[in-house]
């Protein structure tokens, strides 16, 4: 029998297709003034579309921005609006004369007297926000038909957006929108080019002229996938790995031995088959230059659920021994005592995410609650404040206020800013220490900043009396008070410990009991 050639099929790399690649087309400054003068001022709906369509020519905002806008996110007395752009990026903006006076104009001739937090609503009844920024794109599609535009872009919203900020603090600097000013999470776009990964230049030379040698058909394959258009930096980092621990062993080519012996190296099952499949998909290129390469089956590790650690919850005496040893955690340039004491004490007791506590201001705190302004799906909550939390909150403000930072957030940094999420990691383990709970989870590990938020849903669920627990409509709400995106996140809790699961048990023998008679 003959050998067939290996076919060229494979090899050929797929494009990287962004969505939205394409250079946006914007509105010309002379195209804006005509749109804003084809606004009724006379109308409330006139005074509301001419509002929409400044914020987005005079401050570079997205339609989402717009239709999120808040009043507690304008500052009138400091002449400025905060946003929160992409990544969870708070940017301030400053507030022009000229959309602040077409803001004046909606809120206090047009706007419906109606008790909601957004700035823009629908004018007809029921006067409710906007759900979805497409209601804004429409609004300028409108204002952009009133003006008689043509040759006009075809996203609505976008055109007047992507145009730089006009002339209100335009200097020769600023003649540019920066990613910072327009909410974008990078600043510089990264350019398509011809490179490499960090990790690989400690093995080999940047495309190798020659040699059977696993890493130089690496280093040409990660060429070409940047080349087009891809970022390829982690899996360059695992086919570099890869490839020098095939040299090691001697191997010349691509070998299913070395690969599924190099996979399994990793901690976890679902690990193994990212690393395993990495490989795969980079043999096809290097079999069609050499075709001593193998390429591994597709089928040799089965696909695994994706599992994570189960949650640790924690003993009322463990939660009180962490919150007491939280001070010796602090640095020596801890800006405002007892930070950590506060921090993880409100994760405790109101269960929310490390991230929604990290990002509190100062004016969040109410008489008897909280506000959480930035949850899961852009939600916001009040959850209740225990009175003795209450008390240990408020002299924590006082403390902070007396503490002159630029930055409004409630936790300060060591340096000033907002406190971030690593040195918080960093604090809670030397407090896991201070508290002898290292390796006491499931496994040897240690529990985590998220296992608090666990164990209050879990003992606020049986802190219920058993009178409530046999009613559906008293049960403890947990999937709104939580804020979980999926129903089935909630479930867990229903059955997180034996309490727990001999409460629902319970329930299930009432209802049997009940349709069998």
């Amino acid at each position: 029998m003959g050998r067939c050639d290996p076919g060229l099929v494979a090899a050929v790399p797929a494009i990287a297709d962004w969505k939205g690649h394409h250079l946006p087309r914007g509105l010309k400054p002379a195209d804006v003034e005509p749109l804003l003068a084809a606004c009724d001022r006379t109308s409330p709906t006139g005074r509301r579309d001419r509002a929409i369509p400044l914020l987005l020519a005079r401050l570079g905002l997205r339609a989402e921005d717009v239709r999120s806008l808040h009043f507690d996110q304008i500052d009138w007395a400091r002449g400025r609006i905060t946003l929160a752009g992409k990544g969870r990026r708070e940017s301030r903006l400053p507030l022009p004369q000229e959309v602040g006076d077409a803001l004046l104009a909606w809120l206090e001739d047009g706007r419906p007297q109606v008790d909601d937090p957004h700035v823009f609503l629908r004018y007809a009844a029921p006067w409710r926000p906007f759900t979805e920024s497409a209601a804004i794109s429409k609004i300028v599609r409108r204002t952009i038909r009133r003006a008689d535009r043509e040759n006009v872009p075809s996203h609505g919203a976008l055109s007047s957006a992507t145009r730089p900020p006009a002339r209100p603090w335009r200097t020769a600097r600023a003649s540019r929108p920066s990613g910072r000013c327009c909410g974008t999470a990078r600043s510089r776009p990264r350019p398509i080019c011809q490179g490499r990964s960090r990790r690989a230049r400690r093995h080999r030379p940047a495309l190798a002229g020659g040699g059977a040698m696993p890493s130089a058909a690496v280093e040409r394959h990660v060429a070409m996938m940047r080349i087009c258009g891809f970022v390829f930096d982690k899996q360059a980092g695992l086919l570099t790995d890869c490839a020098a621990y095939a040299e090691a062993r001697g191997d010349t080519h691509v070998r299913t031995a070395t690969v599924l012996d190099w996979s399994r190296r990793s901690r976890t099952h679902a690990r193994w088959r990212i690393i395993y499949l990495t490989v795969r998909r980079f043999a096809p290129t290097a079999l069609a230059e050499d075709a001593r390469h193998e390429v591994p089956p597709p089928d040799l590790l089965p696909q695994t659920a994706r599992q994570g650690p189960e949650p640790y919850i924690h003993a009322p005496e463990e939660i009180a021994a962490l919150v007491s040893v939280a001070d010796r955690a602090a640095s020596w340039r801890c800006r405002v005592p007892g930070r950590y004491r506060v921090l993880f004490g409100l994760i405790a007791t109101t269960g929310m995410r490390i991230s929604e506590a990290l990002g509190l201001d100062i004016a969040d705190l109410t008489p008897d609650r909280l506000l959480i302004r930035e949850a899961k799906r852009r939600g916001r909550r009040l959850p209740p404040l225990h009175p003795s939390v209450v008390v240990e909150f408020k002299m924590h403000l006082a403390r902070r206020i007396r503490v002159r930072d630029a930055s409004d957030a409630m936790v300060l940094g060591d340096r000033g800013g907002r406190l971030c999420y690593g040195t918080v990691r960093g604090a809670f383990r030397r407090m896991l220490a201070q508290a002898g709970l290292r390796g006491v989870a499931k496994g040897g590990r240690n529990p985590r900043i998220h296992d608090l938020r666990h164990t209050f849903a879990v003992r606020s669920r049986e802190a219920c009396t058993q009178g409530a627990a046999t009613s559906p409509a008293t049960w403890w709400p947990s999937a709104p008070w939580l804020v979980h995106v999926d129903i089935v996140d909630t479930y867990w809790y229903l059955e997180g410990t034996p309490t727990l699961l001999g409460q629902s048990a319970d329930r299930t023998e009432a209802f049997a009991a009940g349709a069998s008679s």
